[in-house]
């Protein structure tokens, strides 16, 4: 019994409890559509924290860069610092997906700590977002933008830059959802885990 209670309390931590850091779609060597090779090559940190929004009232996170530019098609390393002690994400949307299947590129930090990714930009003028993930951490300020290029108009809502306005729509409904959901599979996969466990206890 006192095994099995084990068990259980170590899948909860392992699943409340993810990976202190990871990357998603890094990419180091595949040219997105239009790129015939890489531009350049630049070299960016970039932190997150409550410490950044201090001179925003109505924020409660933000970036400490939020708006950068370079030319298409270059490959850019991100080293991002997550000096809160919750998870912050620095994540792009908009990226071709015949380079990055889900169109994305996201570091992610449980904090404190850091992580370091790297990807290609696109070939075009893009003005691409970048933001939080994770629930309300984008309305209460954790959004910037990254121009490629000349880019092609303005990120909407980032502190100290551009007005508040939701062109988006990620606000109302993708990042709330999304958070909700991988919270319920999460719940789901250790209750199931859990199951098994107890199956094999018994037998």
């Amino acid at each position: 019994m006192r095994n099995k209670a084990l068990l259980i309390t170590v899948v909860f931590a392992i699943l409340v409890n993810p990976a202190s850091a990871s990357v998603m779609g890094q990419n180091t060597d595949k040219m997105p559509p239009g790129c015939e090779s890489i531009s350049g090559t630049a070299n960016i940190t970039v932190e997150a924290g409550t410490d950044h929004a201090d001179k925003f009232p109505s924020k409660m996170y933000t970036y400490s860069d939020r708006k950068m530019q370079f030319e298409p098609c270059t490959k850019l390393t991100v080293n991002f610092i997550n000096n809160d002690s919750v998870r912050h994400q620095w994540m792009v949307h908009g990226l071709p997906k015949e380079t990055y299947p889900m169109g994305m590129f996201m570091l992610e930090v449980t904090g404190p700590g850091e992580e370091t990714g790297t990807f290609i930009l696109p070939a075009g003028d893009e003005s691409l977002m970048i933001h939080c993930g994770l629930g309300q951490h984008m309305q209460k300020g954790m959004k910037a933008q990254l121009t490629v290029g000349e880019g092609d108009g303005k990120v909407s809502n980032i502190p100290g830059h551009t007005a508040a306005f939701n062109e988006h729509g990620y606000e109302s409904e993708s990042v709330v959802p999304m958070a909700a959901t991988v919270g319920l599979l999460m719940m789901l996969l250790g209750a199931g885990i859990i199951v098994i466990l107890e199956r094999k206890t018994e037998e």
